[in-house]
């Protein structure tokens, strides 16, 4: 999928070609001939002088692949495996033949294999599409849980030929199509083909409900379609505009165009006898921005090499008219389509090859200022070594493209990228039924979210691309959550009007939120990020826990439970006592010493010891709820910091129970730094042996309670105050 204009072009065609006769009255074809249709974008007439090459000479490499690459244009994929099939037959080694071929089997639905050459792409040294696509693909049902969720539809307005990229205007949508409705006039002087321009659709209200029986695909409402008797190409830009040119007949007319009030031409300032595309409107229905060939106030302009490219254009409605002119960043070396804009109008993205991008097209984007639009910078999160192109940004801020680049169920496929406080979120694809094997693009979604309409070339073996209406039952946008409920610790019971509290990595409040009476809460988080989820009730313990979203996928809830222990007269309140005195401060003491910058050292916590099994480390569930205590006291007092100190009991070598002792203390202190506490708050050391509390030194017989008593950590509090 090489062009830049528009999606997908597969259909069934007659070739009337001008060639050389033999004496039997028979079209002789010569190789130059085909390259000369070829190198000038008419891949339709290069086919036939290509097979009828490749018929007498089989393994000529370089026709083989120019034959390829020609089906690839036109989107005929069964041709397209077949030739890149023998292409790679004749050379193994061939990296863009690997992919082409995979590229091929992919959107024909034969996945496994296409797994299979994509992963020897990527061995072979190709680029990162290789392993997106295998990883996509062998993951595949992702792309389909959410199917049964989201409804299709096609327009009753689309015709035989291609009609894409819908645009939301008034009451209805705007869209590009290359019907025609008589005769046709206005052709490209060299093939007479005919041009895209520019439709209105003025009410979109039950362009959809006629076909509530119909299958996705379905033809509807149409007139008799005249027989084609001639199908070529114009002469393409590298956006390459693929359009069929007619001799001698008009092409097939659909009723709603016939009458002429719902179905009508957009404004003929805008529309000329060349291709216009996709566009957007900007500060009301007046100010339009769009897609056109490189042809301004009656000149057609090409690049250095004679192609013609795709320029943006700004039009705005002056009485019954429209005053246009070309966008400041336009070029006649390289091409810029497919407008989209922010929803304050602030930032204008587009496609574009120019210079300085990933690979094929890009997405670019510029920012508005009263001087006008800033030089264009590449949106770079979201672009790859393949094709993205027709963005589109909805109410949220959250950019809708198509891509075949990012790995998907073959050809382009629709993609969204998330707005967030970090920028764009990397691409997701949306998923079928919107996406199907063939090319998906030109999205475009309502203000809810759920309901809009694209373009896709999967009706390809009746009509060229069509467009789609879709509902879906959730947001196409996926969110992520962090849910729960929070709990008696004893009880297991709902604790009802808990404070839940959302801290980011820097200990920043991002969210509260109260329980209600099922004790839950939920807050929308960020993907691979790191937080701290705070809860407090009166007359409990706070819990606290650290949460990370990291491998998250759209639409997933991670769920944490605040367990909260009740607090009683034997473990609480929890106070700081001096290790010498023994004596405890009361808060005022401690407030009055903080307000002076008197530090006090060496205090211990009124907290009972934690113990361990003999030569473990592992923390026990009657420790943890002792670490919960002090993970409180610290919460409450943030520039407190502590020492751990941890021993055993004499059996074992001294080197094995300093060593020990070592793994408790840090286990210990992993603990506390699990429920948020930062780790520069602690001091963790083993003694060993060291420092018995009895007499249960070497050599002397003790109970194994007594020896218990040895086996523990000890809390000392080394600074309160910062």
């Amino acid at each position: 999928m090489t062009h830049f204009y528009k999606g997908s072009l597969v259909f069934s065609m007659l070739f009337f070609v001008f060639g050389k006769f033999d004496a039997r009255g028979q079209v002789s074809f010569t190789l130059k001939e085909a390259d000369r249709f070829y190198e000038n974008y008419h891949y339709a007439a290069a086919i036939p002088l290509y097979e009828n090459w490749l018929a007498k000479r089989p393994h000529d490499t370089p026709v083989i692949e120019k034959l390829a690459d020609s089906y690839s244009k036109i989107n005929d994929s069964g041709n397209e495996e077949r030739l890149y099939k023998k292409l790679i037959d004749e050379n193994p080694a061939d990296k863009n033949g690997l992919f082409k071929y995979a590229s091929a089997l992919a959107k024909n639905g034969k996945y496994e294999q296409s797994i299979q050459y994509f992963k020897l792409f990527s061995e072979k040294g190709g680029d990162a599409r290789g392993l997106r696509y295998a990883a996509a693909l062998q993951n595949r049902d992702k792309l389909y849980k959410d199917s049964l969720k989201v409804v299709i539809k096609p327009l009753i307005v689309n015709s035989r030929n291609d009609d894409f990229s819908p645009a939301f205007y008034r009451n209805g949508i705007l869209f590009c199509s290359d019907r025609r409705s008589g005769k046709v006039t206005k052709t490209f002087d060299w093939n007479q083909s005919a041009y895209l321009d520019i439709y209105y659709l003025k009410d979109t209200s039950d362009v959809y409900k006629a076909n509530e029986s119909a299958e996705v695909g379905s033809k509807q409402k149409k007139s008799s379609v005249v027989p084609q008797t001639h199908s070529d190409y114009t002469y393409q830009t590298s956006n390459d505009t693929r359009t069929l040119g007619y001799f001698n007949r008009p092409v097939h007319n659909d009723s709603l165009q016939l009458d002429g009030t719902r179905l009508v031409k957009f404004s003929n300032a805008i529309n000329t006898k060349y291709h216009e595309g996709p566009l957007v409107f900007f500060n009301g229905e007046d100010s339009v921005i769009f897609t056109r060939n490189n042809y301004y106030k009656g000149k057609y302009k090409t690049d250095n090499e004679g192609v013609n490219k795709l320029k943006l254009f700004t039009a705005k409605r002056e009485g019954e008219t429209w005053s246009v002119k070309g966008f400041p960043f336009n070029s006649d070396q390289y091409s810029v389509g497919h407008p989209a804009l922010s929803p304050d109008n602030k930032i204008l993205f587009f496609a574009s090859d120019m210079p300085g991008g990933k690979g094929g097209t890009d997405i670019w984007y510029c920012n508005w200022s009263p001087n006008g639009w800033s030089k264009p910078q590449n949106l770079a999160e979201v672009n790859t070594e393949g094709q993205e192109m027709f963005p589109f940004v909805d109410e949220q801020g959250n950019l809708f493209l198509a891509s075949d680049g990012w790995g998907g169920l073959g050809g382009l496929d629709v993609f969204y990228a998330r707005n967030s406080r970090q920028g764009f979120d990397t691409p997701r694809n949306v998923g079928s039924p919107i996406n199907s094997s063939k090319d998906d693009f030109g999205l475009i979604v309502r203000d809810d979210g759920r309901t809009g309409y694209f373009s896709s070339g999967r009706n390809w073996n009746k009509t060229l691309d069509d467009i789609y209406y879709f509902k879906s039952k959730t947001p196409l946008v996926k969110s992520y959550f962090l849910k729960g409920i929070a709990k008696e610790d004893s009880t297991n019971e709902v604790l009802p009007q808990t404070t839940i509290v959302l801290l980011n990595e820097k200990e920043e409040q991002i969210a509260v939120v109260e329980t209600g009476a099922d004790g839950s809460y939920s807050f929308p988080v960020e993907p691979d990020q790191k937080y701290r989820l705070k809860a407090d009730k009166n007359n409990y313990i706070p819990y606290t826990k650290s949460v990370s979203t990291e491998g998250m996928e759209p639409g997933d809830s991670t769920r944490v439970d605040a367990i909260l222990s009740k607090k009683d007269s034997s473990s609480l309140p929890i106070a700081l006592a001096d290790s010498k005195t023994n004596k405890t401060p009361d808060r005022a003491d401690l407030k009055e010493k903080k307000n002076n910058q008197d530090t006090e050292t060496e205090k211990s916590l009124k907290v009972n010891p934690i113990y361990f099994d003999l030569g473990k480390s592992n923390i026990r569930p009657d420790a943890a709820k002792e670490l919960d205590k002090i993970v409180a006291v610290m919460m409450e007092n943030p520039a407190m910091k502590i020492e751990l100190g941890s021993h055993t009991d004499a059996r074992g070598s001294d080197a094995f129970n300093l060593s020990l002792s070592d793994r408790r203390a840090k286990a210990s202190a992993n603990y506390i730094i699990s429920k948020g506490i930062s780790p520069d708050r602690i001091v963790g050391k083993g003694y060993g042996e060291s420092k018995l509390v009895n007499g249960c030194a070497n050599n002397v017989k003790c109970s194994e309670a007594e020896h218990q008593l040895n086996r523990r950590t000890e809390f000392i509090v080394i600074s309160i105050v910062d």
